[in-house]
């Protein structure tokens, strides 16, 4: 369930809500305990399955265990960091 395709050059900042709510298609930062650091992707879930999914299709979607904390909800990007 995509919404539309967003781009975000590496020089766009965003801004992220901690407390917003993470639905279907929302834009998140989530850190994965198995790794060590976060990651900004689309939530999907699907049949019950969570799903981490890259904005670049090259690269494979990540399953959300428990291992796996949501920071935030993308509210907003700004098109360069100052």
């Amino acid at each position: 369930n995509r919404v539309g395709v967003a781009s975000f050059p590496h020089v766009a900042g965003i801004l992220v809500d901690p407390h917003g709510p993470a639905d279907s298609g929302s834009l998140v930062v989530a850190r994965l305990e198995r790794d060590q650091e976060a990651t900004f992707k689309r939530l999907v879930m699907d049949g019950g399955q969570r799903l981490l999914v890259p904005l670049n299709p090259q690269f494979p979607a990540i399953p959300i265990d428990q291992d796996c904390t949501m920071c935030g909800v993308v509210v907003a990007k700004a098109e360069s960091l100052i």
